[in-house]
C-alpha cells in the first residue's frame, strides 16, 4: 500500500520524502510550525492626529531645498519638524505682541474737539465749555476766573478761524488714569498762535483739562500794554456808574437803599437786617469809600444779561489812613434793569501792635 504525505502542521523534526522506486532521503529542509491553521493577523499603524504647525512643518519638509537637508532616519526627520514647529509658533507669538503694541500706541484724534472747543469759545459758549470740562480742571480753576481769561483771549486775538496744524500729541498712563497733551497752531483773527490743551479721560470720554494760548510774535508788546490792559478791562458804563452808586451808599449810610434794590437772588443770600448790620461794621474797620482805585477786571456775556466787575477799592480808615481793599460785583439784568447779585468786600487781616 503506497505511503501517503500528511500535510498537518503537527509535523515536527526532519521531514522525509518517499522517492519512487527509492528509500527515504533527507530533503534539507526545515519545518516550520504554526500554531493555527490560518496566516498571523496584520493590525493597522495608528495615526496621530494632525495639528496646524505639524502640517506647516510637513509641508515645508517637501519642499525641494528643505528635503535635502532634512536627515533620512525618522528620528531625525522628526527633530528638524519640531525646530520647525518651535520657530514658526515663536515668530506668530511676536508677531502678536508687535500687534498689540502698536494698537496700544495708536494716538486719538483730539482736532475735531479742539477745533469744537474754541468755536464755543469764540461763540460766547464758554460756560458750557466749562460745564463739560474734566472734575479736575473745575476744582482748579473758578468759572469766573475761566470766563474772564476767554474773554482776554478774545480780545486779545480776536475771533478764533481754525485749527491750522497738529504738531504732536502724547497719551500718558498714571495713577489718575490717561491723560493727553496736544500741541497745536490756531489761526485768529489778529495771527497764529502756539497753543497746548489737555485731556483727561473720564466716564469712556476725553474732557478738558486745561489749555494755554501764546500769542503771535509782533503782537505780544502790543497787548500787553497798559493802555490795552486798560481797555480789555474797561466795564460797561451802565456797570461802571451802578458800582459807583452803590459804593456810595454804602459810604453814606444807606445799605437798606442798596439791598432794596438788589436782585431776589441777593435778597435771598442775606437778610435786608444782616446786610445793613454788615455794611455798619465794614465801615467802622475801613472808614468811608473814598474812590475806585482800580478796575481788575470786568465782563458781560454776548447777550448783555448779565455782567461783572473786580476792582481795588481805597477808603479811609478812622486815623486817615488809605486802605485799599478788592471787591466783587455782579449783576443780572432783570426786565431791562441791571440788578445787584452778588457784593464781597476782601477785608484786610488784623495787623499786630507793632505793625
Amino acid at each position: 500500500m503506497p505511503a501517503v504525505a500528511d500535510d498537518s502542521p503537527s509535523l515536527s523534526g526532519r521531514s522525509e520524502s518517499l522517492i519512487p522506486g527509492g528509500g527515504a532521503e533527507e530533503s534539507g529542509s526545515v519545518e516550520v510550525q504554526f500554531s493555527s491553521p490560518g496566516m498571523p493577523e496584520v493590525r493597522p499603524v495608528r495615526r496621530r492626529g494632525r495639528t496646524v504647525p505639524g502640517k506647516i512643518a510637513e509641508s515645508l519638509s517637501h519642499l525641494p531645498v528643505v528635503k535635502e537637508v532634512i536627515p533620512k532616519s525618522r528620528r531625525g526627520r522628526v527633530l528638524v519638524r519640531s525646530l520647525i514647529v518651535a520657530f514658526a509658533l515663536v515668530a506668530a507669538w511676536i508677531g502678536v505682541i508687535v500687534y498689540l503694541q502698536l494698537r496700544a500706541g495708536e494716538k486719538p484724534d483730539f482736532r475735531p474737539q479742539i477745533e469744537a472747543i474754541f468755536i464755543q469759545l469764540r461763540d460766547g459758549a464758554a460756560g458750557d465749555v466749562y460745564d463739560q470740562s474734566s472734575t479736575r480742571f473745575q476744582e482748579m480753576v473758578l468759572e469766573d476766573s475761566f470766563l474772564a481769561t476767554v474773554d482776554d483771549m478774545n480780545a486779545s486775538l480776536g475771533p478764533f478761524r481754525e485749527v491750522a496744524s497738529v504738531i504732536k500729541t502724547e497719551v500718558f498712563r498714571g495713577p489718575s488714569g490717561r491723560t493727553a497733551r496736544v500741541d497745536l497752531l490756531l489761526e485768529f483773527e489778529k495771527g497764529r498762535a502756539r497753543a497746548n490743551m489737555s485731556f483727561h479721560r473720564e466716564d469712556g470720554q476725553w474732557r478738558m483739562v486745561g489749555f494755554r494760548v501764546d500769542l503771535p510774535e509782533g503782537l505780544e508788546e502790543q497787548v500787553t500794554s497798559e493802555k490795552e490792559r486798560e481797555k480789555r478791562v474797561q466795564a460797561p458804563e451802565v456797570i461802571q456808574e451802578l458800582t459807583q452808586q452803590i459804593l456810595l451808599d454804602s459810604r453814606d449810610g444807606k445799605a437798606g437803599a442798596i439791598w432794596d434794590g438788589a436782585a431776589d437772588v441777593f435778597k435771598s443770600s442775606i437778610s435786608r437786617e444782616e446786610f445793613i448790620a454788615l455794611e455798619q461794621e465794614r465801615r467802622e474797620t475801613l472808614g468811608p469809600f473814598s474812590r475806585i482805585f482800580k478796575v481788575t477786571s470786568s465782563r458781560q456775556n454776548p447777550a448783555q444779561t448779565s455782567a461783572s466787575l473786580d476792582a481795588l477799592l481805597e477808603f479811609r480808615n478812622p486815623s486817615g489812613a488809605s486802605v485799599i481793599v478788592t471787591a466783587s460785583f455782579k449783576y443780572a439784568k432783570i426786565a431791562g434793569t441791571w440788578k445787584l447779585t452778588f457784593f464781597k468786600l476782601i477785608m484786610p487781616m488784623p495787623r499786630g501792635p507793632g505793625d
